[in-house]
């Protein structure tokens, strides 16, 4: 059996993610910023039906020190990481002119910077145990910029590279 890290698991890709990989025998540490009431009952039923446990973990993607140590909490386990799916991000449409340097410094904080921080993190636990998998969920936008997705398109390129 396998174990994954799946950020931005409350809903969406996130959430598709954690269903599928359980359905396929892979224990999970569900990531996201705060706990929810229906994505726990969602989980405790899919874990039980497939056989896996299904671990929250909270920590904001704002947030570099939540991020530690959420991050950091996982590895005390001292279990095996398989995978890590990066998958958590913000979106945005607006032009680069109407949007303030906060807007865009929060983007690439979300969608690049704590990317990159969960990946130094657990890569250097892959690195130890000699294997693991890491994907980080981009976007079209990385490559096919349109009018108002200059700074989102940028930080899902940056992830990308």
């Amino acid at each position: 059996m396998k174990n994954a890290i799946i950020t931005g698991a409350n809903r969406g890709i996130g959430r598709a993610l954690v269903k599928k990989f359980a359905e396929n025998q892979c224990n999970i540490w569900a990531c996201m910023r705060t706990p929810h009431n229906e994505f726990s009952t969602w989980a405790g039923s899919l874990a039980e039906e497939a056989g896996v446990w299904i671990k929250p973990v909270f920590f904001d993607l704002f947030d570099t020190a939540q991020i530690k140590e959420g991050i950091s909490s996982i590895l005390k386990e001292k279990q095996p990481i398989d995978i890590l799916i990066n998958n958590a991000g913000i979106g945005h449409m607006q032009y680069l002119q109407m949007t303030s340097v906060e807007q865009i410094h929060n983007i690439f904080q979300v969608n690049t910077m704590a990317p990159m921080q969960i990946c130094q993190m657990v890569s250097r636990f892959m690195i130890r145990q000699k294997k693991g998998c890491i994907i980080n969920i981009a976007s079209m936008a990385a490559k096919e910029i349109h009018l108002g997705n200059s700074v989102y398109g940028a930080s899902k390129a940056a992830i990308v590279s």
